[in-house]
């Protein structure tokens, strides 16, 4: 079994059906449902195994799938053949993840699979296309229903007919005549049995088909014995005992299976109960979701206009004149020293600066160890802060391994590249003073 991207499946031209699952579907909320499938490629491989666990949703797009059930004898028996856009692991979804068939793929077949906890949680999230899914999986449920009914009354039909032949054949002899009894004994009895299952409700599935295709096969099988054989032996007498005895077996094994197929029928229709009842509470549920959202949408503005007020209020701190010895420090020539520097860092930086007035601490990425840099210490200036306007990144003078960020205005920078400002502005003819010098009397 092999994994294959959306991509893969898209550039060999198979198109997911609007039928089936995604019935009656919105276009979004189908293409919603199928990507949080998966694709595989399988190559004579067993999907699932009759009593074992079962966590998938298949839709076959290419190639055959088998369907297999065990009889009274332990042996697989084929119960059906799935094509392109048939889907099969609808019973274990409802019934406790169990494989109620066996099924292999045949040859090389593409499918398309969803587990179950993303099935359910797609069904609760999102209301109206969740429960239309739900109608979709009774639908595909109740198609194979009726298909099953349709094949039992075709089976009792081929019985009648069996049991008018062999009562043609009671005149060849007695010991024909008592084995025949015998067979139309267990024959009327079943076909009382097929009278009295369509009074109720009808349960019959592609499962109880295996059983009455045997026991229409076996009493074929019998009368092309008795046409053809004129004398009649113990030995053949033996051999028809057999067949009745399995007729029997059969017929036992059908009654067994029909029971339990009306009791699969009665939790189906529980558990229809049981998701229509989780589709209001999801719908209420979403309505309450859609609540608290505008809630938070409406806290998240608040504090996105707190956040720009506090934007604005450390721009304009930026702003700020400086006042180094009673001299003020125009704010304009401080910006324009900080773009200049923006233009030049490479030129500029990196460059040693004193702490001026509140300690600042350095540290590793880990926060493990932590360096405190008491006003009047000094660090290296290694870059504008990135992110935070007004702020430098700064660390020791022979190593990047301890930084902090610390505001620029807590430290001497300005006055320490002003000069090269100063100097660069003079070189290419620009006249600019710089402030942190006195004016000469």
């Amino acid at each position: 079994m092999k994994l294959i991207s959306h991509d893969e499946v898209l550039k060999g031209g198979y198109v997911f059906p609007s039928e089936g699952l995604c019935f009656n579907m919105d276009n979004l909320e189908a293409e919603a449902f199928r990507s949080e499938g998966e694709w595989i490629l399988s190559n004579n491989e067993q999907l699932a195994s009759e009593g074992g666990s079962q966590n998938y949703l298949y839709m076959l797009m290419s190639g055959q799938v088998d369907l297999l059930k065990a009889d009274h004898f332990g042996e697989n028996q084929k119960l059906s053949i799935l094509t392109v856009g048939d889907t099969f692991g609808e019973v274990a979804f409802l019934k406790g993840r169990i494989s109620s068939v066996t099924a292999t793929s045949v040859g090389t077949c593409l499918l398309w699979r969803m587990d179950y906890t993303r099935l359910l949680k797609f069904i609760v999230e999102h209301g109206t296309s969740g429960g239309q899914l739900c109608l979709n999986l009774a639908g595909i449920l109740a198609g194979r229903l009726v298909d099953g009914n349709q094949r039992v009354m075709e089976i009792r039909d081929e019985l009648q007919q069996s049991i008018k032949q062999m009562q043609s054949a009671r005149s060849e002899g007695v010991f024909k005549t008592k084995s025949l009894e015998a067979m139309q004994s267990q024959l009327v009895s079943m076909e009382h049995g097929f009278r009295s299952s369509g009074k109720g409700k009808s349960v019959f599935s592609i499962f109880s088909i295996v059983c009455l295709a045997m026991a229409f096969l076996s009493t074929a099988g019998l009368i092309i014995l008795l046409s053809a054989d004129e004398d009649i032996t113990k030995e053949t007498v033996d051999q028809l005992n057999k067949k009745l005895v399995q007729l029997e077996q059969d017929q036992t094994f059908q009654i067994d299976l029909k029971k339990k197929l009306e009791s699969e029928n009665f939790y189906l229709v529980n558990q229809a109960d049981v998701l229509s009842e989780e589709k209001i509470l999801s719908e209420e549920n979403s309505a309450q979701l859609e609540e608290e959202l505008a809630k938070s949408r409406a806290e998240i503005e608040i504090l996105k206009n707190k956040l720009d007020q506090s934007n604005d209020q450390l721009i304009r701190s930026q702003s700020d004149p400086i006042v180094v010895d009673d001299n003020v420090i125009p704010a304009e020539f401080i910006l324009n020293v900080l773009e200049w520097v923006k233009e030049n860092s490479t030129v500029v930086l990196p460059v040693a600066v004193e702490i001026i007035n509140n300690p600042i601490v350095l540290s590793d990425r880990e926060q493990l160890v932590q360096i405190p840099i008491q006003p009047g210490g000094e660090v290296v200036a290694i870059r504008l802060h990135t992110e935070f306007d007004g702020f430098l990144v700064v660390g020791q003078r022979n190593s990047q391994q301890f930084l902090a960020s610390v505001k620029i205005e807590n430290t001497n920078f300005i006055e320490i590249v002003a000069g090269k400002y100063v100097a660069e502005k003079k070189r290419q003819g620009e006249s600019v003073q710089n402030p942190f010098l006195k004016p000469l009397e």
